[in-house]
């Protein structure tokens, strides 16, 4: 959500572009998306609504169908964002997530959908509040485990919601360069077995001359014990922690602390320099005694849209236990 990512009055964007990347938990991806961006006529105040329907197919036979909208309402004053994900493909699970002996872990089929959605009130320009809901349904259609080996309710129906509040002052949401944002979701779920959910997201963006920007991000997400596997906090892959393979490690509660700088080196061009560090604990591990898992990177960038400050991004980084890897995406991490 951003203030100032406004639209003229009567304009209505459709931008169609191939989507296109790498990671190492899909190999390289193709495929389609569409980016929509609208204002009703009649309202000039709010800002605009966007969203994108995309389909992705990757080269380790993975399939991926995705819609995703952030919709301002009754002249801004109400707000939703959402998300409806469809996908089938080969998964890994590390049954001795702290071991480096399984790195290459159990291959399994898996097919999941999930719908997510947030309905907030404008409390002043920034600040939103109000309530999420879920709904997802895992399910594992074929596995090659060891008969020692269980997946903690990999099959599984949950809903639920709870309580949000969302502040945002970025100037830009796909490449922030200064401003902050703060995202707090409290959630109460029912599957087999119910559990409680707790999501701590903040970022601030510092941004100095020729359009150099430090950011940082601090992420914390906190479970009860009867969570599914596939709803565990996990560090790692591209929106987390690049450089380790996501879901390598998984725990009850997660602590990930992140910074970046960006440095505009001639024109469009650009590179970027990363790391961090995170924790993940249950219960029966003291937090000042859980292991640290590093992570660092280098990239670099080309602003491919200059009007919608957008950047094509190429990175590579390197974590604990030698994990790696080569991210291609557009915008940035955080």
């Amino acid at each position: 959500m951003n203030a100032q990512d406004t639209i003229p009055k009567n304009r209505i964007g459709i931008l169609p572009v191939p989507s296109f990347g790498y990671s190492p938990e899909t190999g390289t991806y193709f495929g389609a998306v569409a980016l929509f961006t609208f204002q009703k006529i009649s309202d000039s105040l709010s800002r605009a609504g966007n969203a994108k329907i995309e389909f992705v197919y990757t080269l380790k036979k993975q399939i991926i169908l995705e819609t995703e909208w952030n919709m301002p309402v009754n002249s801004g004053k109400h707000f939703t964002k959402g998300l409806i994900h469809y996908s089938k493909y080969p998964d890994r699970y590390f049954a001795n997530n702290r071991s480096i002996e399984d790195f290459e872990g159990y291959y399994f089929l898996s097919e999941r959908f999930f719908a997510e959605t947030s309905f907030l009130k404008r409390v002043n320009n920034h600040l939103y509040g109000g309530i999420s809901f879920k709904y997802v349904d895992y399910a594992i259609l074929k596995d090659s485990l060891p008969s020692n080996i269980n997946i903690r309710n990999g099959n599984a129906t949950v809903i639920g919601g709870g309580p949000t509040l969302v502040f945002d002052s970025r100037d830009h949401l796909l490449t922030p360069s200064k401003g902050s944002y703060f995202w707090f979701n409290g959630g109460f779920f029912s599957s087999e077995l119910n559990y409680l959910k707790l999501i701590v997201d903040y970022r601030k963006y510092f941004s100095g001359r020729r359009g150099n920007t430090l950011s940082m991000r601090l992420f914390q997400e906190f479970c009860t014990s009867e969570t599914p596997y596939f709803d565990l906090p996990r560090i790692g892959g591209d929106d987390i922690t690049r450089g380790i393979y996501s879901g390598r490690f998984f725990d009850n509660n997660s602590t990930v602390l992140q910074l970046e700088y960006r440095y505009t080196i001639y024109r469009r061009w650009g590179i970027a320099v990363f790391g961090g560090g995170s924790t993940l604990y249950s219960r029966n591990i003291e937090v000042n005694k859980a292991e640290l898992y590093g992570n660092a990177g280098t990239g670099l960038r080309f602003m491919i849209d200059r009007k919608g400050k957008t950047n094509l991004r190429l990175d590579y980084a390197v974590g604990s236990y030698n994990n790696s890897g080569f991210y291609v995406a557009f915008g940035e991490s955080f």
